[in-house]
């Protein structure tokens, strides 16, 4: 809860500290492609409790700025589909499609010939829809946001650790604390998170990492 928080905005802030005093490289920026599994559920802080998990996906696309040897800022759009199943009181199932936008800053440590990471960041997501279906999977509400139940925005903090390969391959295991209250009822405030796994490619990276070692 507060404390994981706390510790996700400290990371956010002492990523860039820890790199500003090494030197500078290459500046040119770097293409970045990824998708993969998530793990998706929505709490209810204020009960303490949560639902039951439910899959979805994820595709990002973004622009990987260095600033230092180690040190990148990316900026990232892309497609996530969030949500839970509620089967205990229910039985129904609660999907949402958003359109995110994110900004990761992410710092590498050099492993033999590859770079493990850790990258953290705020993310906004903008909701494309939200269906309520039945246990057979059945679609039984169409749109959940156009019934002013759901907020259509939500927002909170991405972070991941992962291993990026010589050639710029990368595997990653990602979460997602969402920081917002996205249900519009006064009386319980659901926020969404999330597991990701997933792999990936930086467009430029092989050109980036032979420029380090120079």
């Amino acid at each position: 809860g507060g404390t994981m928080r706390i510790l996700l905005f400290a990371l956010a802030v002492g990523l860039p500290c820890l790199s500003f005093a090494q030197l500078k490289t290459e500046k040119r920026p770097m293409l970045v492609a990824s998708g993969g599994w998530v793990l998706a559920n929505q709490h209810v802080r204020n009960q303490q409790t949560s639902f039951e998990h439910l899959s979805g996906f994820q595709a990002m696309l973004g622009i990987e700025q260095p600033i230092t040897r180690r040190f990148t800022i990316t900026a990232i759009t892309g497609y996530t589909r969030n949500g839970s199943q509620n089967t205990r009181f229910f039985n129904q199932t609660e999907r949402f499609d958003y359109f995110t936008l994110g900004v990761r800053a992410t710092e590498y440590v050099p492993v033999g010939g590859s770079d493990l990471y850790l990258s953290i960041g705020p993310q906004l997501g903008i909701g494309v829809q939200a269906k309520r279906l039945n246990a057979s999977g059945q679609v039984i509400e169409e749109d959940l946001l156009k019934r002013n139940e759901y907020s259509k925005n939500d927002f909170g903090l991405n972070g991941a650790v992962g291993i990026k390969f010589p050639f710029g391959t990368s595997l990653e295991l990602g979460w997602y604390l969402g920081l917002a209250n996205i249900y519009k009822n006064i009386n319980f405030r659901v926020y969404n998170s999330n597991l990701q796994i997933s792999a990936g490619q930086t467009i430029g990276w092989s050109r980036f990492k032979l420029k380090k070692r120079r």
